[in-house]
């Protein structure tokens, strides 16, 4: 149980960084 928290934890962390990190990128590039 404990085990299958972290993991929705990291899957998570992971979906947020794919979604954020090109529009933090756009957004420095001005476009």
């Amino acid at each position: 149980m404990f085990k299958r928290i972290i993991t929705l934890l990291i899957v998570g962390l992971v979906i947020n960084l794919v979604c954020v990190t090109p529009t933090v990128v756009g957004q420095q590039t001005g476009s």
